[in-house]
């Protein structure tokens, strides 16, 4: 089983709760691709990104990875305002407490990636850090482009399949219910979100992931301990509407 996840951001009881979940449906032998954002925004980015880098085969940066990197294609010269309110915040005190040797590791790590036939993306085929994969405007235009037949991109933090077969001129999809399961036979192109972990963004606040296994393409949600990463982030000094928004799903 492949088990993918993006979009953590330094929620620690959200990924300890997807990563349980994991090991319960997968066993120690699942596979896990990391589609970016492992930081920014929550309070515990060090210690998710440890588990991220230390559990998952595949890791991406994602835009708040790349920005807390240093990196100059997430910098305010690029996107203004891109330090400012929530995001800001969390970038911040992640450039303050990974220490540079975590830092160093997070620069060796790109938005992008071709394995196992599938094609990987934090943010899409055509702009692997910032565009979002939510439209089928967007989605027709990244399946078009995709080099494989199956592709998995972050970034928009909701669960999410997108399919265009090959007679078809827009792609057709959308929001993904907890618990769908999709055979993905051949001759469609297909890119799939995951969802979120730590701050999903589709009005369901559980933890989301999703597991590819036989030709199944599976979504997955599961509760974590909300309270206790809204207390984190306020004890951090963190905007309380980053933690308020946690248990909304948005």
């Amino acid at each position: 089983m492949i088990a993918f996840i993006s979009d953590v951001h330094s929620n620690l009881a959200a990924l300890e709760a997807v990563l349980a979940d994991i090991h319960a449906v997968g066993g120690s032998d699942a596979r896990i691709w990391c589609l970016g954002d492992t930081v920014g925004y929550a309070a515990q980015p060090a210690e998710c990104l440890d588990l991220v880098l230390d559990r998952c085969e595949v890791v991406l940066a994602g835009n708040h990875d790349l920005a807390v990197s240093g990196d100059d294609r997430a910098s305010e010269d690029v996107v203004p305002g891109l330090f400012d309110g929530g995001p800001g915040a969390g970038i911040a005190l992640a450039r303050q407490v990974l220490g540079s040797e975590r830092i160093a590791r997070m620069q060796s790590l790109e938005p992008s990636a071709l394995l196992d036939n599938v094609e990987l993306h934090h943010g899409s085929d055509r702009d692997p850090i910032w565009e979002y994969v939510r439209t089928a405007e967007t989605a027709t235009a990244h399946l078009r482009a995709q080099q494989r037949e199956l592709g998995a991109v972050g970034h928009t933090h909701m669960p999410l399949l997108w399919e265009l077969p090959a007679a078809a001129e827009v792609a057709s999809g959308g929001l993904m219910p907890a618990g769908s399961s999709i055979l993905l036979e051949r001759g469609t192109a297909r890119v799939f979100n995951p969802g979120s972990v730590g701050q999903p963004r589709d009005r369901d606040p559980r933890a989301a992931w999703a597991s590819l296994e036989g030709g199944v393409l599976t979504f997955r949600r599961v509760d974590y301990d909300i309270a206790a990463a809204q207390a984190s982030i306020r004890a951090a000094g963190l905007p309380t509407e980053t933690a308020d928004r946690l248990e909304l799903g948005w």
